[in-house]
C-alpha cells in the first residue's frame, strides 16, 4: 500500500466499482476501487461506509462529459473517500481534483441531491447529478483547482435528498 514517504502522487484516478484498471488518453492511470485483482498499485484508500452499494452499467450506456468507462460505475451511499498522496503531513502540494458523476439508477432531478466537501471546503452545494448532467445515464465532471493537500485527499459527501453517488476522482499535481 502507498504510504507517506513513497513516490508522491503526480496523477492518478480512482474509478469506483470499475471492473479493472485503465489508462486515459490524458495519461491518467485510473485504478479500480475496490481492486478486482491483477497487478494494480495498492493505494490505501479509505471509504465510509467501507462497502457502499456498488453500481455498474456498460460504458456504452453512458453519455456526456469525461470518459464513459469512468462514469459507468460508482459508489452509491458513499459518505467519505480518503486517497493517499504519498507525501508527509508537512509537505503540502497543490492539486487539480476532478470529480466524475452519472445518474446510474432511475432517479429524476431532485431525488439525489448532496453537498460535496474537498479538504474541508464545500465545493458543491445541493449538487443534483440528474439536473447537472441533463438526465439519467448522462455523465458530468466538476473540476476544482488550487486544492491544497499533503498526505491524503479527503472528500466528503453529505446527503440532502437520497443517497450520494460518485463515479471517479482524478487527482493531478499542479505544482512541483
Amino acid at each position: 500500500a502507498l504510504q507517506a514517504g513513497d513516490s508522491p502522487v503526480r496523477r492518478v484516478g480512482v474509478n469506483l466499482a470499475a471492473p479493472g484498471d485503465r489508462q486515459s488518453e490524458s495519461g491518467t492511470l485510473w485504478l479500480d476501487y475496490t481492486s478486482v485483482g491483477g497487478s494494480s498499485p495498492d493505494l490505501a484508500i479509505e471509504c465510509d461506509p467501507p462497502r457502499p452499494r456498488w453500481r455498474r452499467r456498460h460504458a456504452h450506456q453512458v453519455n456526456g462529459e469525461g470518459d464513459a468507462w469512468v462514469s459507468a460505475s460508482g459508489a452509491n451511499g458513499l459518505r467519505r473517500l480518503s486517497i493517499p498522496l504519498g507525501r508527509s503531513e508537512n509537505e503540502t502540494q497543490t492539486y487539480t481534483v476532478r470529480l466524475q458523476f452519472a445518474e446510474l439508477e432511475d432517479h429524476q432531478a431532485g431525488e439525489r441531491v448532496f453537498d460535496v466537501v474537498v479538504q474541508g471546503q464545500t465545493v458543491l452545494e445541493q449538487f443534483d447529478i440528474a439536473r447537472a448532467a441533463g438526465g439519467q445515464l448522462q455523465s458530468v465532471v466538476r473540476e476544482f483547482t488550487g486544492i491544497e493537500a499533503a498526505d491524503r485527499l479527503e472528500i466528503a459527501l453529505a446527503p440532502v435528498a437520497g443517497e450520494p453517488l460518485l463515479c471517479g476522482v482524478e487527482v493531478v499535481l499542479e505544482s512541483q
